[in-house]
């Protein structure tokens, strides 16, 4: 096989294998409202929490991107390694009046990614870069109850962008915040989130556990760890060719990390989180089947400003 031959087929697969991955982490919820189920109470003094933030207030903040990718094709290895990418937000509470919603506006400012070769560091870089750039502009509108739940996300000033990049940026953003339990916690709460979410024929049941580690005044720490497990082993996803059917034999998703908040604000002050999505699948086509092995390893950290 030629190498642009193996180089497009490498794009193709690479294309499935990131369904399944950001499909887990990222993908939109399904029809049904994730269900919060409180573990622990945790001690001393016990508060509902919720955010504060008000009306007009803004903030800037920096998300910093890590992915690396290591990839089995049909018995040949392709390790991977995306370049680091910041992005630059310019979050601001449009409105608070309405009791118990919180409607926000995040605007993408900027977008660096690290210098790399983008032929031997990854095969989809160099068209990675020039997406993403042309994100920056791109407004993301969301509400949310100020319990954290998510109600709503809608885009503006998309332009020429990427529209996947788009709905996958927006999900995140729209579940940016952390989810509080109703109910009165203290510090040491435990308390988790399950969620049923498809991307693109990809099914997935998420578990984000939360344990409150400290709070003072409006801020708060929390511990975050991730779980996931397929709800289907079939995989739809409109990369494959046509005739394709792609059936996963293995998948685990575990990670988790910590995120400090200002509840008078909207996205974190620091949080870093790391999530390893492991999968095997078979894809079947034209008579043969080929076996698909990956490890995806997402690091997300986001730092933004603690003033008014």
């Amino acid at each position: 096989m030629c190498v642009s031959a193996m180089g497009r087929k490498m794009k193709r697969w690479l294309l499935v294998v990131s369904c399944v991955v950001f499909g887990a982490f990222l993908g939109t919820a399904g029809e049904a409202s994730p269900k919060l189920s409180v573990t622990e109470a945790g001690g001393g003094a016990q508060n509902v929490l919720t955010y504060s933030a008000s009306a007009g207030s803004t903030q800037k903040s920096e998300v910093i991107w890590n992915i690396s990718i290591a990839m089995d094709m049909g018995g040949m290895a392709f390790p991977m390694d995306v370049p680091e990418m910041k992005m630059g937000f310019l979050s601001s509470v449009q409105d608070a009046s309405q009791s118990g919603v919180l409607r926000s506006q995040l605007e993408l400012t900027s977008v660096k990614m690290a210098e790399a070769d983008t032929e031997s560091s990854h095969p989809m870089a160099g068209q990675m870069v020039a997406d993403m750039q042309k994100l920056v502009g791109v407004k993301f509108v969301n509400e949310w109850e100020r319990s954290g739940r998510s109600l709503s996300s809608d885009v503006k000033d998309a332009g020429k962008a990427n529209a996947d990049m788009v709905k996958e940026l927006s999900g995140a953003l729209g579940e940016s915040l952390v989810v509080f339990p109703t109910q009165p916690v203290g510090v040491g709460a435990k308390w988790t989130v399950t969620e049923d979410r498809s991307e693109r024929g990809v099914q997935v049941r998420k578990v984000t556990s939360y344990e409150l580690l400290e709070r003072t005044g409006t801020q708060v720490k929390v511990r975050i760890s991730i779980s996931g497990e397929p709800l289907s082993k079939t995989v739809n996803s409109p990369e494959l060719p046509p005739g394709t059917t792609g059936q996963l034999t293995e998948f685990k998703m575990t990670g988790g990390g910590t995120a400090t908040y200002d509840l008078a604000r909207i996205l974190p002050l620091e949080s870093s989180i790391k999530v390893q999505v492991a999968t095997k699948m078979n894809v079947t086509g034209e008579g043969q089947t080929m076996a698909l092995a990956s490890t995806v390893v997402l690091g997300l950290g986001i730092r933004s400003e603690s003033g008014p």
